[in-house]
C-alpha cells in the first residue's frame, strides 16, 4: 500500500481488521473469506506525528511497524545519483523504444549536485525529459529542465579537470558493468544483448572493444 499516511481513518479500521483477524468481505458479500499474506506499507509522511494529531490510529501503526525500512531521499545520497539517473534514463528509454543515450559528466554533475524536492519522482520525470531532448546520442546539460540547471550550477561555470575525469570514469564504470550484465543474462547472444541495451550490434561491438570485454564467456575466463 503506497502512501499509507494518506488513508481515512474509516479506511485505516478496514485495514486493522484485516490484518487483525485475517478475514475479508467482497463489495456486497456477506461471507468471511480467509487472507493469508503480508503487507508492505509506504509513506512519506511522519506518522508518529499524524498519530500525535489523532490523524492516524496507533494500534493500526504498531500492527504495520514490524520492519522498518527507512530510504533516504536524494538529497542526502548525491554520490548514488548517477547510478540511479542511468537505470531510470534505461528505463525510460525502453519505454519510449528509443536508443539510451549517455549522460555527459557535466549533465551528471549538476544533477548530483541538485536537492531533488521530488525525490526519485522528479527524478524519474528528468531522465524521461533527456531521453525525449537528447541529441546525437548524449544528455548534455541543455537537454536538463531549467529548473534543475538553474538552481545548481552556473551556465558558465567550467567542470575542473579533476572532476570531469572522475565522473567520466565513474559513468564508464557503470557502463562496462551494464554491458557485461546484459552479455550474462542473454547468454553472450549479442543481438539480444544490443536489444536489450538499446544499441545496434556494430554499436555493442565497439564498446566491447573499447571496454576490454570478452565477447564470448570461454574468452572472459581465459581473460
Amino acid at each position: 500500500l503506497d502512501e499509507i499516511g494518506d488513508l481515512s481513518l474509516n479506511s485505516q479500521a478496514k485495514i486493522l481488521r484485516v490484518l487483525q483477524d485475517r478475514m475479508v468481505e467482497r463489495v456486497g458479500g456477506r461471507k468471511e473469506i480467509p487472507v493469508d499474506a503480508r503487507l508492505i506499507a509506504a509513506t512519506n509522511k511522519n506518522l508518529e506525528g499524524l498519530i500525535a494529531r489523532g490523524e492516524f490510529r496507533e494500534d493500526l501503526y504498531y500492527r504495520l511497524n514490524v520492519v522498518r525500512l527507512e530510504t533516504p531521499p536524494l538529497r542526502e545520497i548525491a554520490s548514488d545519483i548517477p547510478a540511479i539517473a542511468m537505470a531510470l534514463l534505461e528505463r525510460a528509454a525502453r519505454e519510449m523504444q528509443r536508443a539510451a543515450p549517455t549522460i555527459e559528466p557535466e549533465a551528471l554533475a549538476v544533477l548530483s549536485a541538485y536537492r531533488w524536492p521530488g525525490n526519485v519522482r522528479q527524478l524519474e520525470n528528468e531522465m524521461r525529459r533527456a531521453v525525449a531532448l537528447a541529441r546525437n546520442g548524449r544528455v548534455e546539460v541543455g537537454d536538463l529542465s531549467a529548473e534543475v540547471r538553474g538552481i545548481n550550477v552556473a551556465p558558465a561555470a567550467p567542470v575542473a579537470k579533476r572532476e570531469r575525469e572522475t565522473l567520466t570514469s565513474e559513468v564508464e564504470r557503470l557502463e562496462r558493468e551494464r554491458i557485461r550484465e546484459a552479455l550474462v543474462r542473454c547468454r553472450y547472444n549479442q543481438l539480444r544483448t544490443a536489444k536489450e541495451l538499446g544499441l545496434s550490434r556494430q554499436g555493442l561491438l565497439n564498446k566491447l572493444k573499447r571496454y576490454g570485454i570478452a565477447a564470448k564467456p570461454e574468452e572472459e575466463q581465459r581473460s
